[in-house]
């Protein structure tokens, strides 16, 4: 049971470490939502003078001194925060009877919780549709 606790937290915690902590270096927006916030000026093209405040922002998220560096220790301790914090959003979702440890029935039943949530139309699957409007943050438990 321990493995499985274990395996859930590194992979969920790997996850989401990818995109806040590692979202400091810029990137090129990949969906229209992200695009459009960048685009200040609803021309259909991003340039670097708008990728610039959103890359600075997260820099200075980082840079924990404020002395415009970014060290591999302020790295490691966003990593560490963000992996803490990710371990706990999934065991208060998914370890039910709170012991700290997520079962393999547990995990089953977060699964079928969560396509339950998704099928809005309720036909028994989840369309690529559903799966793209679906947050699970937004589902009241």
């Amino acid at each position: 049971m321990k493995k499985i606790a274990l395996f859930v937290t590194a992979i969920g915690g790997s996850l989401l470490v990818a995109s806040p902590v590692l979202a400091m270096e810029p990137y090129m927006p990949r969906s229209p939502k992200v695009f459009a916030k960048l685009d200040s000026n609803a021309d259909g093209k991003i340039t670097a003078a708008e990728l610039q405040p959103r890359a600075a922002k997260r820099f200075d998220r980082l840079d924990q001194n404020s002395n415009g560096e970014v060290t591999a220790a302020e790295i490691d301790t966003a990593f560490q925060k963000v992996i803490v914090q990710r371990r706990d959003r999934i065991l208060s979702r998914m370890d039910k009877d709170a012991n700290g440890i997520v079962t393999r029935a547990e995990l089953d039943a977060f699964v079928v919780f969560m396509m339950d949530s998704a099928d809005s139309n309720q036909d028994g699957g989840v369309s690529l549709d559903e799966a793209q409007r679906f947050r699970l943050a937004k589902v009241a438990r």
